[in-house]
């Protein structure tokens, strides 16, 4: 059990022996459901509950192609868990197949040469011609598309279920979840980390920072140089569609060049524009502009009626400067573990990463299906940047 002392100012602390978790989104409580195995672990949320931002926004695919390898690597190596059933969500799948479907316009043609032909693409892509592409998606305007990327085995992720089960594993395991307990300070003293947050002051002598698009705003709490995260907004709607019934089997469908996508969901519709537009971290809101683009370019390809906007909102990706996650201790500052930057590929990596970061923090060997990521570590870890912008 977690003790209670005071602090210096007099507030009660409550000890949490081993590790602080910051941050209560997909990484957050990934890594704590890990790390629970062994350690003692509490998890800070600043929200009334956990997912609120980007976890419990995104429209979730597990798609293998991904052009930097370390990510590819992750992904595949998360593929064993999300398809495994777990008895924590009652053996329900956390996977189901959907496909994506990559269309191109006569004058993407070299952009889909491009990537057909890209190593990285092989035994994953199918290129179908105009006709295949309209045997398999006939509520194609006629003309829009010239031909198309198939990805066969891209898979829906159930994101609360997932959720769920970490959250369940953590709990069983005698973790704990704060929610309401944002951090306004934090500081390194005794050989632990003092948070202090408006439901008390918490201490561990190892801090996660999965904070999401906050991480470096916590780092600045600390005393530690940011590495300059970019957040960037998601818009999407659920809309109503009319013959709903013949569209449920479709799989994923994207423009090539990401202008915007349409998905099926657990018998609901999502389009978006796909934007990625440069946000402050905050509560993300939909801007009228991305909401009317993504209705324009879904009527241009598509031939069915929209009945119905049923709900708009808009969630938050946090980017590395280099687009890359980041995995692993500060080296200036002594337990505090980047985990971080985690950008589109947060949600289809988040057993393997945080199985990595586990056996990091507590000095275990690395689970087998990592045994690749050795040789590539290094392009993961938060020594890479050089100081950072004060912006992000």
């Amino acid at each position: 059990m977690a003790s209670v002392g005071l602090g210096r100012s007099g507030v009660v602390v409550q000890e949490t022996d081993d590790v602080l978790v910051i941050g209560a989104g997909i990484a957050g409580l990934s890594v704590a459901a890990a790390l629970s195995e062994t350690c003692r672990v509490t998890v800070l949320e600043r929200e009334t509950s956990p997912g609120n931002h980007a976890s419990g926004r995104a429209a979730a695919l597990f798609r293998r192609l991904h052009p930097q390898p370390t990510v590819r690597l992750l992904t595949e190596a998360s593929l064993p868990f999300l398809s495994d059933r777990h008895e924590e969500v009652d053996g329900a799948p956390l996977v189901n197949f959907r496909g994506l479907l990559l269309l191109a316009r006569g004058d993407q043609m070299d952009l889909l040469d491009r990537v057909e032909r890209d190593p990285r693409a092989s035994g994953i892509l199918q290129r179908l011609d105009a006709s295949a592409l309209a045997r398999l998606v006939p509520q194609l305007r006629p003309g829009y598309a010239a031909s198309a990327l198939l990805e066969d085995d891209a898979c829906d992720i159930n994101v609360p279920r997932l959720m769920t089960l970490f959250r369940r594993r953590l709990a069983a395991r005698a973790g704990r979840l704060v929610c309401g307990a944002g951090v306004s300070a934090l500081r390194y003293q005794g050989g632990a980390w003092l948070a202090e947050t408006g439901a008390g002051v918490f201490r561990a002598p190892v801090l996660v920072n999965a904070a999401g698009a906050w991480a470096d705003g916590l780092a600045r709490l600390a005393g530690i140089t940011p590495i300059g995260l970019t957040a960037r907004r998601r818009t999407l709607l659920e809309v109503r569609l009319a013959g709903a019934e013949r569209l449920r089997s479709l799989p994923m469908i994207a423009d090539l060049d990401l202008h915007f996508y349409f998905k099926p969901e657990a018998g609901r519709f999502l389009i978006s524009p796909a934007d990625e537009t440069p946000a402050r971290p905050g509560n993300a809101l939909p801007e009228d502009l991305d909401v009317t683009l993504c209705l324009d370019r879904i009527r241009a390809c598509f031939d069915f009626d929209i009945l119905e906007t049923r709900r708009v909102w808009a969630g938050l990706r946090s980017y590395a400067p280099d687009g890359m996650p980041v995995l692993g201790f500060d080296a200036a500052h002594p337990g505090f573990y980047w985990l971080a930057g985690q950008g589109a590929a947060g949600i289809q990596t988040a057993p393997s990463v945080a199985g990595l970061a586990a056996a990091e923090i507590t000095g275990a060997a690395l689970p087998p299906e990592l045994d690749g990521l050795s040789g590539q570590r290094n392009a993961l870890l938060p020594g890479r940047f050089a100081e950072a912008s004060p912006f992000s």
